[in-house]
């Protein structure tokens, strides 16, 4: 994954990301990278209909610089059924030039089939 000046720029404008961070500096803004690497997780794992995402977190832990390839992975880190519903806690993360960028926690829910 790639996030180049013009889906960095495309971004902050959706956003509102008026930060001058990243002006003149050529990094994608963190939240993107956050974002788009979900997204992209969200292709690899085939969630059935009716998932629920309960919570997020994200730990940024470097800047990724715009037009920078980003590896990203996603693993599940815990599986677990209670009363029904199936619990799965997925770990993102986010590589530029080998060094994490950015991990992330989502917990999902998804309730079981009769």
């Amino acid at each position: 994954m790639r996030i180049g000046r013009e889906r960095a720029l495309a971004y902050r404008a959706a956003v509102g990301d008026g930060n001058p961070l990243y002006d003149g500096r050529r990094l994608a803004p963190a939240m993107a990278v956050a974002a788009l690497a979900m997204g992209a997780a969200m292709c690899a794992v085939e969630l059935p209909q009716g998932a629920v995402h309960l919570s997020q977190e994200a730990a940024f832990l470097r800047a990724a610089p715009e037009d920078a390839p980003l590896d990203v992975s996603v693993a599940v880190a815990q599986n677990s059924v209670r009363r029904g519903v199936r619990f799965l806690t997925l770990e993102v993360t986010a590589e530029s030039e080998g060094v994490p960028a950015m991990r992330s926690s989502a917990l999902i829910s998804v309730k079981e089939q009769a």
